[in-house]
């Protein structure tokens, strides 16, 4: 029977321990925040009045709506974001662009800034008296505070995830999807479009 080579038993212990680290960082007090929320007395070492909380909080007068303006923010970032997203990556995975690279380390950015920073650098530009009144001479404060403004800027940060996941997609398997689809008569839009 062979050993496994040294180099692979040192790899396979660095990968245990930074599993373990993120068990005890990561998942562990997120998994103690979910107990929490359904056994309330957990950290008195009790799970008696499991879900007690919950009627509480749900028959307060402002739960449920704001539970539907969390839900509209969410759903109105994933549009935004697939239609940026999308229409983009797929440009991207299936025609040879010039600079594509370029396009991928500008979309990227979004992506990479924190997001404290993204949000003090869409604030100084937009803001009342901001750059883009100083430069322009828009004023776009009311939009920045809005829901529609905090829909946008949040799809404009996380559309990224969505133009690199159709790009690659569309890179790996759309050519020769494309290609079968034009040789059984398909027009030039058909195959985007099944």
């Amino acid at each position: 029977m062979r050993r496994a080579p040294q180099p692979m038993k040192s790899l396979f212990l660095l990968a245990a321990l930074v599993l373990a680290a993120l068990l005890v960082l990561v998942a562990l007090p997120v998994g103690f925040v979910a107990l929490q929320a359904v056994f309330p007395r957990l950290g008195e070492g009790s799970l008696q009045g499991a879900f007690s909380n919950w009627a509480q909080v749900l028959s307060e007068p402002g739960t449920l709506s704001l539970l539907g303006q969390t839900v509209a923010l969410g759903l109105g970032v994933a549009l935004v974001a697939a239609v940026l997203g999308i229409p983009l990556g797929t440009l991207r995975g299936l025609c040879r662009l010039p600079g594509a690279r370029l396009w991928d380390l500008a979309f990227l950015l979004p992506f990479l800034l924190p997001p404290y920073i993204a949000a003090l650098s869409w604030t100084m530009a937009l803001q009342p008296r901001g750059y883009l009144y100083q430069l322009a001479g828009v004023d776009l404060g009311g939009l920045l505070h809005s829901r529609a403004g905090v829909i946008l800027i949040m799809g404009l940060s996380t559309f990224p995830v969505v133009y690199f996941a159709v790009s690659r997609s569309m890179a790996a398997s759309g050519g020769r999807l494309a290609q079968v689809a034009r040789v059984s008569g398909a027009g030039p839009a058909r195959p985007l479009s099944a």
